[in-house]
């Protein structure tokens, strides 16, 4: 038992499935017959009035649940009840009555009790004295003795445009408009001033005389009515800024306290004299739903009990929090009463209807602790049992506490399958799509299929992909999944942005509670069709960009790697195809070689080369797995392109050091802009105009400037996503590279190399994609590669924050890419040694299909050079003059190649280098397709003009 927790003696459900809120609640001697009741009125229209009864269970305290007997009298009324309070709303007699408020009308009520017939008891009746039609919806309303009338209640009726209708019991009296009462807010009547009270839309409390209000009438009107369009205007009497929502008002007069009025905020409790000035106020840390002051007893403090949306009862006396109590539900009411001579008892009401009737504390504890019995102790027993516990602890503490469940576990109670067809649609639903191509943008339908063993209820499924990716539906909820009937969700993913993409893949995430209330998280992701984000296109003969790649096999006809491209009616070449983004300029170009057994890409633009190159690798390693090729082999010759990486950095690096200067710069012209409008205000809220000396022009100027900066700011934005798309490409083209140049690089090394080089981009102004990979390359640089002497000593991290240029990071990665280079292992199933690599490729050079002529030359070692310019004494020239090891070539742009001086300059690895001729190299240029060739083309001069309209089927 909880002594925090409020304790239940009656309670009941008050209908079902109706609403209630402030007003809906009042407890009085509504029959006159000297105890209370409590009568609730609902929006629905119903009133009901009960009177607890009170029954003693077993050792618990006192408690009781609503039943037929406690209900007093039941009425459905037409219309909804608004607000119902019990007064002397009668002019002929001093008794109570029931006053309800609907949205056009007021009556007043009688509960009659009649003598039943023989065991029935009696029955109770809800008479209708008399009503009032309204002109205007009403909104609440208030009652008391105005005027200083003795033993009878006026009331005041508000209306939802501010304006308040005044009535003597059964005569209208008159309509006034307050000022400033664009909304209607709470309103009290004070006895004490004869005054209203009330808080109008300009969130300020206000309070006029009634006398001042009852004589402000229009001057050309001879009789009061309802529908007034105009009047004089009232002042108010004092008002007290809130600057906040007033969400209830009570007037507190209380013996031994003064006179208080508390308003209710949404985060404040004020409590002001009758005058309008403040005498505390308390402030909140949570919202709170309604409240009700009270008396404080012989003290002169007034104490107060305030419900939260929490579910907790707040009791502060002034301003000091005295109780706590934890409450089953959110009370939007809460009175104080006395029943069967119990003072104190607490009332409360929800918005669905749960009246209880509770008080604060515990039950008192009728349990008697036995006394215990002497005996003597057994120690011999006592040690054994102790030993016997020490034992079970111990093989305790050897098991896992908790084992985590698997993926397997999860797998089996909800089996998450992704299908992405090899079709795109033929109608396209990329409706949303903001790319501009002349070239419909193409959209594909994936299936989600989830499976389940169990009944399992409200999945929830989130598929994402990456952008400028979209897909039609990003978050499904399913009801029931039930075993053996699959459910199936097909969505559809198309282009949406002119950005380059940066991953194709689709990702579904499925989460779902067991039936033992065990949350569980199901993943399955699948891989789009590169052709989603580009288009067969003409290839184009020059580029800004090249990368050739090496293999171990005879070059094949492009056409078997990319079948999807060619289709009937439409000119291809079998040796250059090119392809292009949607809604974006440049072309990508893939070349095959038909005397060596080499490929290249290019491109004028780096990073826009990742998608075809990682494809065509892929694509080429099945090719030959299918022709039972299990000795085929990917090699990249040479060092990596990482003076074209470094530009791409840069771009990068750029747009975040301008996105930090822009965003200084408007933070000035803001604070300047701020200043401006203060001083600008200042002087016109002065009664003495006063010269302006220029502000106007300089607030319009601010303005201006704030305006320019924060569409500048914009724009930067909108190139640094894009330069963040195009470093994350040219990463993963690096990565590949340093794979497949370290042939016998393993899984897990180039797990942490893609850890380590990330091309996850995501800047924010704490820290960048450059400060994360250099703190990364250099941790790995201190620690994995590091000698042995140096991988015990400690270093201090360097903060992560923008640093002034990128020089540190060029030469870490530098650095990371000449020790991979030279066979440097990242973890302990490394790649193999570089010797063990050298000798099975000088194995795979020497074998007889990789001979040209009579077999004496390697094809690939004398690629631009005239056949029978060289005999077999010279072919030494081709290697090391010590290692008799083939040259590297260059993997960038691969040339004409002639031989070198015989006394070539060193480099710093002790290899000679093979110089380039200016000539483009032949190999690859008879396979191009010349431009002056095809000059009867119908596109020949679209071709010439650089631009690609050759459109190739899918």
């Amino acid at each position: 038992m909880s002594l925090f927790k409020t304790r239940d003696w009656w309670s009941t459900l008050v209908g079902q499935g109706e609403e209630f809120d402030t007003g809906c609640l009042c407890v009085a001697d509504i029959d006159n017959k000297g105890s209370d009741k409590i009568i609730v009125g609902s929006y629905h229209g119903f009133v009901r009035i009960y009177q607890p009864v009170f029954t003693r269970s077993d050792g618990e305290g006192v408690k009781g649940v609503g039943g037929p007997d406690d209900v007093v009298c039941e009425v459905q009324l037409s219309l909804p009840v608004l607000q119902l309070a019990a007064g002397r709303f009668v002019s002929s007699s001093d008794n109570v009555y029931l006053g309800v408020l609907h949205p056009r009308k007021f009556t007043v009520y009688t509960l009659i009790a009649q003598a039943g017939i023989a065991d029935h008891g009696k029955q109770f009746q809800l008479n209708r004295v008399y009503e009032h039609n309204l002109q205007r919806t009403a909104f609440n309303f208030c009652y008391g003795p105005f005027g200083g009338v003795k033993a009878k209640d006026f009331i005041c009726v508000q209306s939802m445009d501010g304006a308040i209708s005044v009535f003597e019991q059964e005569s209208f009296a008159f309509s006034r408009f307050l000022p400033s009462s664009l909304l209607p807010g709470p309103i009290r009547y004070i006895a004490y001033t004869d005054s209203l009270v009330t808080v109008s839309s300009s969130l300020q409390v206000e309070s006029y005389k009634f006398q001042v209000v009852a004589t402000a009438t229009d001057e050309n009107s001879k009789q009061e009515s309802q529908n007034i369009a105009k009047g004089k205007r009232i002042t108010a009497d004092w008002t007290f800024l809130l600057n906040e929502t007033a969400m209830d008002l009570v007037v507190g007069n209380f013996q031994n306290s003064p006179l208080t009025i508390f308003v209710l905020g949404e985060r404040n409790l004020y409590a002001l004299t009758e005058a309008g000035s403040l005498r505390y106020m308390v402030k909140f840390d949570f919202n709170p739903s309604c409240f009700l002051p009270f008396s404080g007893g012989k003290s002169e403090s007034i104490g107060c009990m305030i419900g939260t949306y929490a579910k907790t009862l707040l009791v502060y006396q002034n301003t000091c929090l005295k109780w706590a109590a934890q409450m089953p539900t959110v009370p939007v009411q809460i009175v104080v009463t006395n029943f069967n001579d119990i003072r104190g008892t607490v009332v409360a009401i929800d918005e669905e209807g749960h009246l209880a009737c509770f008080y604060l504390g515990t039950d008192p504890s009728m349990f008697l602790r036995p006394t215990s019995e002497l005996r003597e102790i057994d120690y011999s027993s006592a040690e054994t049992e102790m030993q016997q516990l020490q034992r079970a602890i111990k093989e305790q503490q050897n098991k896992s506490v908790l084992p985590m469940p698997s993926a397997s576990s999860s797998q089996e109670e909800l089996k998450l399958s992704i299908f992405v067809p090899s079709s795109f649609d033929q109608s396209s639903m990329a409706r949303e799509s903001e790319v501009e191509d002349s070239v419909p943008v193409p959209s594909i339908t994936v299936t989600v299929s989830m499976q389940a063993k169990t009944n399992l209820r409200n999945v929830k499924l989130r598929v994402s992909v990456v952008r400028p990716l979209a897909v039609s539906e990003t978050l499904l909820v399913v009801p029931v999944v039930e075993p053996g009937r699959p459910i199936e969700k097909r969505l559809t993913i198309f282009m949406k942005h002119s950005v380059l993409p940066t991953d194709l893949r689709v990702e579904a995430t499925a989460v779902f509670y067991t039936n033992s209330d065990a949350p569980r998280v199901v993943y399955a992701s699948g891989h789009l069709p590169f052709l989603l984000v580009m288009r067969p296109c003409l290839p184009l003969k020059n580029a800004g960009y090249k990368l050739t790649i090496d293999t171990n096999k005879p070059s094949v006809n492009l056409t078997d790697i990319f079948p999807e491209t060619t289709g009937d009616g439409t000119e291809s070449f079998n040796n250059a195809f090119g392809f292009k983004y949607y809604g974006l300029a440049p072309v990508i170009t893939v070349l095959a070689s038909k005397s060596s057994q080499r490929y290249r890409i290019q491109c004028d633009e780096f990073a826009y080369m990742w998608h075809v190159l990682n494809e065509f690798v892929r694509r080429l390693s099945s090719h030959f797995k299918m022709g039972h090729g299990s000795n085929f082999s990917v090699y990249f010759e040479g060092p990596p392109p990482l003076h074209e990486y470094y530009e791409v950095i840069d771009r990068h690096f750029q747009c975040r050091a301008r996105h930090n200067q822009l965003s200084k710069v408007l933070e000035e012209r803001a604070s300047q802009f701020r200043a401006v409008q203060k001083r600008l205000l200042m002087l016109y809220r002065d009664k003495t105009p006063a010269p302006l000396n220029g502000l106007d022009m300089l607030l319009d100027n601010s303005y201006k400037q704030v305006l320019s900066l924060a569409g500048a700011v914009d724009e930067n934005q909108e190139k640094k996503d894009r330069t963040s798309a195009e470093l994350s490409c040219a990463t993963r083209i690096i990565c590949l590279l340093l794979k497949i140049r370290s042939s016998g690089m393993s899984h897990e090394d180039y797990v942490i190399l893609e850890s380590c080089l990330t091309s996850v981009v995501k800047d924010n102004d704490l820290q960048g994609w450059e400060e994360v990979v250099d703190a990364s390359i250099a941790h790995l640089l201190r620690t994995v590669i590091a000698a042995k002497s140096t991988k015990d000593m400690v270093f201090s991290p360097s903060p992560l924050a923008l640093q002034q240029d990128t020089e540190k990071l060029k030469k870490h990665i530098a650095v990371l890419c000449d020790q991979l280079g030279k066979g440097v292992q990242l973890s302990e199933a490394g790649s193999k040694s570089q010797d063990k690599r050298e000798k099975s490729r000088l194995s795979s050079i020497k074998s007889e299909d990789d001979f040209e002529g009579n077999g004496s030359y390697p094809s690939h070692l004398v690629t631009g050079v005239k056949k029978g310019s060289l005999d077999s004494g010279k072919v030494d020239s081709f290697y090391e003059s010590d290692t008799k090891k083939p040259l590297r070539m260059n993997g960038g742009t691969p040339s004409g190649l002639e031989l070198a001086s015989n006394e070539p300059p060193e480099h710093s690895s002790g290899q000679r280098f093979i110089k380039k001729s200016a000539k483009e190299d032949e190999t690859f240029d008879d396979r191009v397709p010349d431009l002056d060739d095809l000059a009867s083309n119908k596109n020949s001069e679209q071709l010439k003009s650089g631009q690609e309209e050759l459109i190739y089927g899918i």
